[in-house]
């Protein structure tokens, strides 16, 4: 038997009543599996895991009945004149759980949504696939000094508030002068450099990846290890091709096209997610204290990475890091909550059709990637679509527009 004695719209309050007998029937069984495993486990320890296993099933049952997702037991209470009576045919007690709200997905009905389709012509790809083709099967060349166009080898170390920053420290890396995919401000002190020469260059970090680290003023080290110019081919043939270990150009176009098309795709896709994912943020509802919780561990794990060899988050970071944690728990009970009123699940043929999980944590992760992409599509049915096609040229400046 059970009564709700309290709820919220991410708690609930029950009093149970649970069998005597099927306690003592769930101790022995704990019993006999630690003897089998030869575990000395202590009979404290054994009852209560067992008790709240009997607890657990409990719930299970209320779940099915009332309806409601339950994500863990904050607290068990047992009832006082049952504590002192041990022979009692049942044992009542008060459970505290959490469980997933009711999210407000009807909210989004109609909303509108561009749904972004990419569709190069030939003529593009065609285009860019020669150059692609004469840049793979050109050659580097040794230069004396660095020109705009020069491919340099350094070494490099870089540091934030005077503490060593290891994403930005190598004894080898490369900068393409051409590319200009370095920081501006390094790449134009390195004009004109030698090899051995040395300098020291202040940047602020204002379009970097790690929201930890923008704005902040970094200093890079920087010394001349190698200078040498790219000299493209000069066609794009079956020359060209084979210098890059393949039949022809043909065969190149081919498989350019493919990794295009295939890039592209994924690229619009993940646009679109994203778009409808901040629709998702826009609603109003509560988020159960764990997944809160747990996404601010994520986070926190994460963002101690990017700033290694610290062991702290400054104020400034820690904020993001809540930031940053309270947006994925929103995401998360989202797609929780209405994956389980919609009945959206994800079976190991889903699974196995894109990776063979080698560990439970895999398995969970492409679990959880599986049911958002499911959700995104069922969600998909609720907006108002207009679409829109996008050139390769067109893409490649929302490419750059997001980074």
């Amino acid at each position: 038997m059970f009564k709700l004695l309290k709820k919220t719209e991410t708690t609930r309050q029950y009093s149970l009543e649970l069998s005597r007998k099927a306690i003592n029937e769930a101790v022995s069984e704990e019993q006999m599996a630690a003897q089998n495993a030869q575990k000395r486990v202590d009979i404290d320890t054994i009852a209560s895991y067992a008790f709240h296993k009997v607890i657990q099933k409990k719930l299970q049952e209320i779940q099915a009945k009332e309806g409601v997702t339950l994500l863990n037991i904050e607290n068990v209470a047992l009832d006082e004149k049952d504590e002192a009576s041990p022979d009692a045919e049942t044992v009542r007690c008060t459970v505290d759980t959490e469980c997933l709200p009711k999210v407000p997905w009807t909210g989004l009905k109609d909303a509108p949504h561009v749904s972004i389709e990419f569709k190069p012509t030939d003529a593009e790809i065609k285009t860019i696939a020669q150059d692609e083709l004469k840049q793979k099967a050109g050659e580097l060349i040794d230069k004396p000094s660095v020109e705009k166009t020069s491919f340099v080898q350094v070494k490099i170390s870089c540091t934030v508030d005077g503490k060593s920053l290891p994403a930005y420290t190598a004894q080898k890396a490369y900068v393409d002068m051409n590319k200009g995919d370095f920081w501006p401000e390094v790449i134009k002190d390195l004009e004109g450099k030698k090899i051995s020469d040395s300098f020291t260059t202040k940047v602020k970090l204002t379009d970097t990846a790690s929201p930890l680290l923008r704005n902040k003023e970094a200093v890079f080290y920087v010394t001349v290890l190698g200078i040498k110019a790219f000299l493209p081919a000069e066609k794009a043939d079956d020359n060209a091709a084979k210098k890059i270990g393949l039949k022809s150009w043909e065969d190149f176009l081919k498989k350019f096209k493919e990794h295009v098309i295939q890039t592209g795709t994924k690229t619009a896709q993940e646009m679109e997610h994203k778009a409808i994912m901040s629709l998702v943020s826009a609603l109003d509802f509560d988020v159960p204290k764990s997944i809160r919780a747990e996404r601010l561990e994520h986070q926190k794990t994460s963002a101690l990475k990017s700033v290694a060899p610290r062991k702290k988050l400054s104020q400034e970071e820690l904020s993001y890091v809540e930031e940053a944690a309270e947006r994925e728990s929103k995401l998360v009970t989202f797609v929780l909550s209405y994956a389980k009123e919609k009945d959206i699940s994800v079976s190991s043929k889903d699974i196995k059709a894109v990776y063979t999980p080698k560990t439970p944590e895999e398995r969970e992760f492409y679990e959880g990637i599986l049911l958002e992409g499911k959700v995104l599509e069922s969600l998909k049915t609720l907006l108002k679509i207009s679409k829109k096609e996008l050139s390769f040229k067109e893409l490649q400046e929302k490419i750059s527009d997001r980074a």
